[in-house]
């Protein structure tokens, strides 16, 4: 039977849905993908990325920082950085660095990334994540969609773990909720929305 905090989750719909098969309490620490060839340290802070013209294909990133007993992890520092729509990546743009608040929350406004060539096959689209705090062991991630043919076994990244269920998300319509909190970052419309939940380990 799964604790009384933990149901409380389940019924409130956190997607702190990463539960330790087997036990009664706890959420797993998210699986690690590679840090990529591409992370750049000391990016600026922002909680817009990849911005482009207003009929670009947007999405509102939001999620909450967990410890392995699901709860909140306030001040995390969350690190991400993507390609473009076009499938590139560049140094000075597509990466941004943001504070979790005391609520472990977090939310950006970014562009659906571009997937590209690797070998003669496409990885899928993914945005990387290394979401860091003190006394916890560092998160290096990616967050993967669903429905992309090129997740898992069609990844040609042999090293990548686009196949990992915890890492791949639902995209969805924005709720009333979230219309709010898009109308904080931006002013264009935003018809995407993801929900990804890191959680730390000791």
């Amino acid at each position: 039977m799964l604790a009384p905090f933990v149901c409380l989750f389940i019924l409130l719909g956190t997607a702190c849905a990463q539960f330790v098969p087997g036990t009664d309490t706890g959420c797993s620490v998210t699986p690690g993908d590679v840090l990529g060839p591409y992370y750049v340290p000391g990016t600026p802070a922002s909680r817009t990325m990849c911005l482009g013209t207003s009929d670009d294909d947007y999405m509102f990133v939001k999620g909450t920082v967990y410890d392995v007993h699901c709860h909140p992890v306030h001040g995390a520092s969350v690190e991400v950085w993507q390609a473009d729509k076009t499938g590139l990546y560049y140094d000075d743009r597509c990466r941004v660095q943001f504070t979790a608040d005391r609520q472990g929350k977090f939310s950006f406004v970014t562009t659906l990334p571009g997937k590209y060539l690797l070998g003669y096959y496409y990885r899928p689209a993914h945005i990387h994540y290394r979401v860091t705090a003190p006394g916890y062991r560092e998160v290096v991630t990616q967050l993967y969609f669903t429905h992309d043919d090129s997740l898992g076994a069609n990844d040609p990244c042999d090293t990548c773990n686009s196949g990992s269920a915890e890492l791949i998300m639902d995209v969805r319509a924005p709720t009333a909720d979230d219309l709010v909190q898009i109308a904080q970052l931006v002013t264009f419309p935003v018809n995407k929305v993801v929900e990804f939940n890191p959680v730390m380990g000791h």
